[in-house]
């Protein structure tokens, strides 16, 4: 027989293997998971654990115990969904183990197992330890204070020796511990329910108690609870407690957040939710077990006393939520563990509730079967919600099954069979433990399968969307729905303030917002948010008025089509990327409440009812700005901006310096016209160029007096520009001749680091100053630059340099061709695009064949350049000759037919194959894998490697970045602008642009890319779907300073001409521990035997520098190479 000691080793393992494993495989979930998860986070964040916050706000619904054991799991493993989950599955172990030591106590070592395998194997007792809510602790803590009253006050003490001796006050200390733990943990609500099942017990049993041992045990209780108590009452006042009584009060009282139920509620929960084990319990509770040990007998009924006062208080109580009558599982697996014991010690058969456990488990067991079948046919189930535009959208999130979950109902329903005909042959035994290890495994195959669909379906798009913003510098809201989601995956570190605030009002920050998608009116109709289309359960609408208070965003000066073609004329000193401000500024109404600014775009409102100023031209009641030089110079302020309606706004614009007390009038406008200059949107913009001296204060006063509407204004600081080409200087000789190529590359500009990217002939400069000295930190590969550096000065304001000008001499020899490919996902049912590009990056002429192979499911349709062939699924171009720096795009159009499985894999692959010797294949292939989908995001940006290993990092080995876009609104988009940020973890110098689905100019300056895709008219989605979508493709390397856990984040606005932009997903990529491959450099004794093979090829080299070297072992078979070691 096992021993004691081997017993408990059994079930801390089995629990630890049940309750662990996959603990943060899925989110948590609203509201008790994340709620207390959140306390747990902030208590880590801010240092405070003594109190409990929320939104760095006191927390008075919760004492802080649960929260303490999470924040304790936080600080060893990180925030995230283990640390949170961890303390209940610790929990788990510690109540399996003292079911096992109080039955021992009360019947002996058979019926402990019984009672610890008949709460695991139960449904709900399971599943909670898996979990992070608070009750799995709060319940355990008030089991034992009321198991030890219950050892105290037995009425015949000589049947109870324990409480006959003089320790039976350690008893009473003990009960008021448990109980005091059980308050720290959920609240008064831990004195509630041992409480009134105590007075109900001793009314009815009649036990002994005395005055004594009752003072003890709340003299323990308050200790406890008044350690906590009394520091937050001396440190915060009476507060917490106030508010927290009320709040419990309100719980009894009135139905919670929508948990209302009906009388019954909790019976139908413990019948299912408890299977199996509820089904031996009725049957105990209709033909009890008796014993000749009134110790035992009267246990029972304390157990049965305890049963009923749980189910009936909650079943009163008008809020009904499914924890609630959780602490019913210890009383219920205590009486079905009486049923047990009978069959398994006198081997007697379980008479009518063989047949109850075969029903309700089948009929269980078939539910969860079937779930899968109508997860893959969505169109079945529909109607039933045809009422109900939230249940529909929640049935349109992208959710895959692929049929396996039916194994978590298969094994319930082998688990009731096995059982039964085990009971047929008489093996009673064997029947009860398949039954209860069925029941155990089951719950444990329902999550692994089920769960993540089920988060799919409830929050999986709120928390990506919100989590998306961790870092970001925002605000977070819901409404019309309670969360938590926003604060725990946004990581939130500051209170937020009122909602009426962030909808109506001035903020200083971008307020990202999620309704379901029947609020989206409501929002929409505030006015001062703008919707981001999502096919998920909840709307993300994102503001276009961030109003922030001295935010600096890129001039946008630089992404008007015209100018692209020359050399900037003024550039923003500092960048930072975010949705353009468009109502909603907090700005000055007076001088001495002016809004600091520096060069970068803002907003202003239309009517003011500011301060005119002093006298300066004309202009009304104004808006003003203070701008503080920082260097001799000039600066330019305008209103002609993109985004402004040309009909829609009159500006006047008036700068004084001096101060508040003493302005001194320097300039003014009313119409650019006036100026000099023109706008091609608004002849009545205003357009002022005003000398500036560094450290001089400058006011900026604004007025719009034609409409109620904010407008854009931009200020730029001047100096000088310098302009020139960047070209592969093919014959060596110097100068730039017809047919020698455009390279692009990122120029140096220094002093002040600044980089620019020659997207374009002439490229342009940064601002300008004397000593300046412009030079290619990255030439083209297998290139020179020639000259290596230009040096000038900039000695007069204004100053354009010309003819700066780099070519790239190349080493001769060099053959290598590039491929690369990118485009949407397979979009089921209708047609896609991919987009081709191939370049000659070597220096010498290539003669080039490009090949598709298009993936068996999908289908070619088209191509930008006709096919030279097509052979199955493979379409070949013959490029012929291509001249070093020579580069091209191909566009192709595939189909998706209707018969493949959403989110089948697919992938297609592209292949340059040159006549010559290639000095490098690995970069000659390239590989698009995919999701044939229903649905997608229309304007979204993706990253090629979500984790980079150290030595990616060492090596700076390039990222590839994607931007999609696509025109969803009800007219065809002229011009489209695309901005990305490129913060201080790039290397800049690095950047490289792939190719893009249109003709487009770029400018890269400092940590801003700016796209310009200039009168291409993208028709809507409505008129043309698949000329409705664009992309853009680009790569580069971050700076081989970052260390492990260092995120690379990214994020891109799109602007459809003067709409607000549309804000893409955050992509993240970590610096992380991976298995890396690297490419090794061949020495003379490699070889590979045999060669050729069919099977087992090994490698072998005698040349001492490749001991320590890794080897990438490549194949294709017509198309791109694929790894194989």
């Amino acid at each position: 027989m096992l021993t004691r000691g081997r017993i408990q080793l059994i079930i801390i393992a089995t629990a630890a293997l049940l309750f662990i494993p996959g603990l943060g495989a899925v989110h948590l979930f609203d509201w008790d998971e994340i709620n207390f998860a959140e306390i747990a986070r902030e208590m880590v964040v801010s240092g405070d654990w003594l109190r409990p916050q929320m939104h760095f706000e006191p927390f008075h619904e919760k004492p802080p115990l649960f929260m303490w054991l999470q924040a304790a799991s936080m600080s060893v493993f990180g925030v995230g969904e283990f640390a949170a989950r961890f303390s209940n599955a610790v929990c788990g172990i510690l109540t399996l183990l003292v079911l096992f030591r109080i039955g021992e106590q009360l019947r002996g070592r058979v019926f402990g197992m019984l009672w610890a395998l008949a709460y695991i194997g139960s449904i709900l007792p399971h599943l909670y330890f898996r979990s992070g809510i608070i009750d799995p602790w709060f319940n355990l803590f008030i089991f034992l204070g009321l198991h030890t009253i219950i050892t105290l006050v037995q009425s015949d003490r000589t049947r109870h020796p324990k409480a006959i001796n003089a320790g039976s006050h350690v008893f009473a200390w003990l009960a008021g511990l448990y109980l005091g733990l059980a308050v720290l943990t959920k609240g008064p609500v831990g004195l509630l329910v041992p409480g009134l099942s105590g007075r109900l017990g001793v009314r009815k049993f009649k036990p002994y108690l005395g005055w004594r041992q009752i003072g003890v045990i709340t003299v323990s209780t308050c200790i406890v609870v008044g350690a906590w108590a009394l520091v937050d009452l001396l440190r915060n006042g009476p507060d917490f407690m106030v508010a927290f009584f009320w709040r419990q009060v309100a719980m009894l009282t009135t139905e919670d957040a929508g948990h209302g139920g009906f009388f019954g509620y909790h019976f139908v929960v413990l019948l299912i939710g408890c299977f199996p084990a509820s089904v031996f319990a009725i049957q105990e509770l209709l033909k009890p077990t008796r014993t000749d040990e009134p110790a035992q007998n009267d246990h029972r009924r304390w157990m049965v006393h305890l049963f009923w006062v749980v189910l009936l208080l909650f079943s009163i109580v008008s809020t009904k939520i499914v924890h609630y009558s959780s602490l019913c599982y210890f009383p219920l697996t205590y009486l079905a563990a009486l049923q047990l014991e009978r069959v398994w010690k006198k081997r007697e058969a379980f008479g009518w509730a063989r047949f109850v456990l075969g029903g309700i488990g089948t009929v269980i067991a078939l539910v969860v079967i079937a779930v899968p079948f109508l997860g893959m046919n969505l169109d079945m189930i529909r109607p039933l919600f045809a009422q109900d535009p939230f249940a529909l959208a929640n049935l349109d999130a992208n959710v895959h099954w692929k049929g396996m979950e039916v194994i978590a109902g298969s094994v319930l329903l082998v688990a009731m069979t096995l059982g039964h005909v085990l009971h047929l042959r008489g093996r009673y035994r064997q029947a009860v433990v398949a039954i209860f290890c069925g029941g155990a495994l089951f719950v444990t195959t329902t999550l692994f399968f089920f769960i993540s669909n089920i988060e799919g379906y409830s929050q999986r798009a709120a928390v990506e969307f919100f989590a998306s913003k961790a870092g970001e510098r925002c605000w977070l809201l819901t409404k019309g729905y309670k969360s938590y989601v926003p604060e725990f995956y946004g990581r939130v570190t500051e209170p937020r303030p009122e909602e009426e605030v962030l909808v109506h009002k001035a903020v200083d920050r971008p307020v990202y917002l999620s309704c379901k998608i029947t609020a989206v009116a409501e929002v929409e109709a505030l006015g001062t948010f703008h919707r981001d289309r999502s096919k998920e359960r909840v709307r993300i609408l994102l503001p276009p008025a961030l109003g922030e208070r001295g935010r600096r965003l890129p001039s946008l000066q630089t992404i008007r089509p015209m100018s692209l073609r020359y050399a900037l004329r003024c550039f923003p000193v500092v960048f930072a990327i975010g949705a353009i401000p468009f109502q909603g500024l907090a700005q000055g109404d007076t001088c001495t409440t002016a809004l600091q600014v520096v060069s970068g775009v803002y907003a202003s409102t239309g009517p003011t009812s500011g301060d005119a100023g002093p006298a300066c031209g004309a202009g009304n009641d104004g808006n003003w700005y203070l701008y503080t030089a920082s260097f001799n110079g000039a600066i330019t302020i305008t209103s002609c901006h993109p985004l402004n309606d040309g009909t829609q706004f009159d500006t006047y614009l008036k700068v004084y310096t001096g101060n508040c007390d003493d302005l001194v009038c320097v300039a003014y406008n009313d119409d650019i016209g006036q100026s000099g200059q023109s706008c091609t949107n608004n002849v009545f913009a205003s357009h002022l160029q005003v000398n500036v001296t560094a450290g001089q204060n400058y006011y900026i006063v604004w007025t719009n007096t034609f409409s109620s509407l904010p407008f854009t204004w931009e200020l730029n600081e001047c100096e000088g520009t310098a302009v020139g080409a960047t070209y592969y200087d093919n014959n060596d000789n110097g100068t730039r001749e017809a047919g020698e190529p455009h390279a692009p590359v990122m120029l140096l500009v220094q002093p002040g680091d600044h980089f620019v990217y020659s997207g374009n002939d002439p490229y342009p400069s940064a601002r300008t100053s004397a000593n300046t000295r412009i030079s290619v930190p990255a030439p083209p590969l297998y290139h020179i630059a020639v000259p290596s550096t230009r040096s000038f000065d900039i000695i007069t304001l204004g100053q354009q340099v010309t003819g700066a000008d780099f070519g790239f001499q190349g080493i001769p020899g060099i053959y290598d061709g590039s491929a690369s490919i990118w485009g949407w996902n397979p979009w089921i049912g209708n047609n896609t695009q991919l987009h081709l590009h191939y370049a000659n990056i070597g220096t010498e002429d290539i003669t080039a064949t490009l090949t598709l192979e298009v993936d068996p499911q999908l289908t070619f349709v088209s191509a930008s350049i006709t096919p030279s062939s097509i052979n199955g699924q493979s379409v070949t171009w013959n490029l012929g000759v291509l001249t070093p720096g020579t580069s091209g795009s191909i566009n192709v159009t595939i189909s998706t037919p209707a018969t493949v499985a959403p989110n089948a894999s697919v992938e297609n692959g592209v292949l340059l194959a040159i006549a010559e010797a290639d000095i490098d294949l690995l970069n000659n292939g390239d590989r698009l894998q995919g999701t044939a989908t229903t649905s997608f995001d229309p304007n979204d940006k993706q990253v090629s490697e979500i984790i980079i290993s150290p030595d990616d990092v060492a090596e700076q080995k390039p990222l590839e970045y994607t931007i999609r876009f696509q025109n969803t609104g009800t007219a065809p988009a002229v011009n489209i602008v695309i901005k990305d940020s490129l913060d201080g973890d790039w290397d800049l110098s690095t950047f490289e642009m792939v190719g893009a689905s249109h003709p487009f100019t770029v400018t890269v300056n400092n940590e801003v890319a700016i796209w310009t895709f200039a009168n291409i008219m993208l028709p809507t989605e409505d008129s043309d779907a698949l000329g409705s979508q664009g992309s853009l493709h680009y790569r580069m390397a971050p700076k081989n300073s970052l260390v492990l856990g260092d995120q690379l984040t990214n994020r891109a606005d799109i602007y459809f001409d003067y709409n607000v932009p549309v804000l893409t997903n955050t992509t993240i990529t970590t610096v992380a521990l991976t298995a890396g491959i690297e490419e090794a450099s061949l020495g003379s004794g490699l070889s590979i035997v045999p060669s050729p093979s069919n099977g087992i090829v090994n490698i072998r080299w005698n040349d001492a520098q490749l001991n320590n070297a890794r080897f990438s072992v490549l194949t294709r078979s017509a198309g791109p190479f694929t790894p194989v070691a």
